[in-house]
């Protein structure tokens, strides 16, 4: 993100009013809770009641908890200046992080539920000595043995530049103490590094995902990772480079990156686009692993934009509900778009699905796109010399091909055009097509157990000597194979059918989308 904002002076009031602070009270332990310090001269005005009511949701009895209510996506769960958050979940309460606002270092403020919120207050009261204030931003908190440890984006006086450092607390509400002679984490040669957050892996293992702030010199930024020790205190290893940009819509930057993984898929997120206007979005990219490679796929444009009420989103920060849910937290423009205009950058909380989808294709070349799988084209309307046989997509879901009997092969969205058999005369029609596993390359099937492959797609053998009078009528790969290798079908016997439904052609093809694309469902 750039700089964060002057302490505006007019920003509007946060959802948490008076009666939901009273009612908070009522329900939490009126004491600090353990560990945690009290305020020091340099944390802004809040009443000691406020701390303590804070310190004290990370010990909240488990009687006295509420339930997760259902989170808006109308609005803003708090309403108040609170830009690129990180929420993480302690004994059934939440605590949200976010870059410095009205003259605190970093803000923290806690809920019981993700809708009723107290604070903010200083997380981080005192900076290192090294660093110069004003210019501290974008937190990432996770939770260790034995407290809490935090990375935060700051600003080197030495050498200028933007640096991450960490700082530690016995508890979520701080406050948080960076005991640093010097950065964390500082690629002087690339602009130096920015918006650090903290990706648990499903085997435990910690790792720091940030940004080199590349751009701040006239160059593409990239997103790294790197491994952590157990106790977050140092980096292990060398960092990897995930992501760069490589998209027309997220010019002239991308920024706060973040990790998440279900399934054994993994997901990175970030923000893009310029962060004071109602162009800044959120995308995100698919990775092998905490270290990547990560495979973009926000080409066209973002994942999560400017929609409604909502101007801006940025900042994305994926967390796990205290009852296993999935959210993504982020912020938005409250209000006019950008600080000179009296606007602030809300945070917003919203349910992260994984959702499916596939797609059909029809013998006259129409293709039907059903859930999260979106529509990128057809050859319906370019009436192609045969018919329409088969349909296959590439591994990520943003492209897909469709191909005829006569092996005439038809891209569209990533999915590349390497070859095909419509020039040539076949002994048998084309009854299928196969992607590689990379998506650079597929294999046409014929009838006759044929196989025809183009791109990097490893040819292995065929059918097509068998004198078997059972057609082939399809084909398949498998991502659980190790090596090259591809199954083909022939003809089992008719099984079913759709007769009862009327269409203008058959329905002859269908490819799965990407297992698990995100959505905010």
């Amino acid at each position: 993100m750039a700089a964060p904002p002057a302490s505006p002076t007019a920003a509007p009031r946060s959802r948490v009013g008076v009666g939901v602070v009273a009612a908070l009270a009522a329900l939490l332990i009126p004491t600090l809770g353990a560990g945690a310090g009290p305020a020091t001269a340099a944390t802004p005005a809040v009443s000691s009641g406020v701390a303590a009511r804070m310190a004290a949701l990370a010990g909240l009895p488990a009687e006295a908890r509420v339930g997760l209510a259902a989170v808006p996506s109308t609005g803003p769960v708090f309403a108040r200046d609170f830009p690129d958050p990180d929420v993480i979940t302690v004994g059934g309460a939440y605590w949200a992080y976010s870059t410095g606002s009205a003259g605190r270092n970093i803000q923290v403020i806690a809920s019981p539920d993700l809708v009723r919120w107290v604070g903010p207050i200083d997380a981080l009261p005192t900076l290192p000595a090294w660093a110069v204030a004003g210019m501290t931003w974008a937190p990432g908190v996770v939770q260790v043995a034995g407290g809490f440890v935090m990375y935060y984006t700051v600003h080197d006086g030495s050498s200028g530049r933007q640096c991450l450092s960490v700082a530690t607390s016995t508890s979520p509400a701080g406050p948080f103490v960076d005991q640093s002679q010097g950065p964390f984490v500082c690629q002087l040669a690339d602009g130096g590094s920015i918006d650090p957050s903290v990706f648990v892996a499903p085997d435990g293992r910690m790792y720091l995902v940030w940004k080199s702030d590349d751009n701040a010199i006239g160059k593409p930024p990239v997103l790294w990772s790197q491994l952590l020790s157990a106790n977050g205190l140092a980096l292990v290893g060398s960092p990897s480079p995930l992501l760069t940009q490589t998209a027309a819509w997220q010019v002239p930057t991308i920024e706060g990156p973040a990790m998440f993984a279900l399934n054994g898929r993994y997901y990175l997120f970030y923000g893009a686009n310029l962060w004071n206007t109602s162009s800044s979005g959120i995308g995100y990219a698919v990775c092998a692993g905490p270290s990547g490679p990560c495979t973009e796929q926000s080409l066209s444009g973002p994942w999560f934009g400017t929609y409604g009420s909502l101007v801006g989103p940025a900042g994305p920060a994926p967390f796990h509900d205290a009852f296993g849910g999935t959210h993504l937290a982020f912020h938005g423009w409250n209000g006019p778009v950008g600080y000179v205009n009296g606007g602030v950058r809300s945070m917003w909380v919203d349910s992260l699905g994984f959702a499916a989808g596939y797609r059909l294709t029809s013998r006259d070349g129409g293709v039907f796109t059903y859930g999260a799988a979106t529509y990128l084209g057809s050859v319906s309307t370019s009436h192609p010399n045969a018919p329409i046989v088969a349909l296959a997509q590439t591994p990520d879901g943003n492209g897909y091909w469709q191909v005829g009997s006569d092996g005439g092969v038809f891209a569209f969205g990533t999915a590349p055009f390497v070859g095909s058999t419509g020039a040539l005369r076949l002994v048998a029609p084309v009854v299928g097509i196969m992607p590689s596993s990379t998506g650079r390359g597929y294999a046409l099937v014929a009838r006759d157990g044929g196989l025809f492959a183009f791109g990097d797609f490893p040819f292995v053998g065929s059918d097509g000597g068998s004198r078997s009078f059972v057609p082939v009528v399809g084909g398949a790969t498998s991502p659980l194979l190790d090596g090259a290798g591809y199954w083909l079908a022939r003809d089992a016997g008719f099984a079913g059918s759709l007769g009862a439904v009327k269409l203008v052609a058959p329905v002859v093809g269908a490819a799965g989308g990407p297992a698990g694309s995100p959505c905010l469902c």
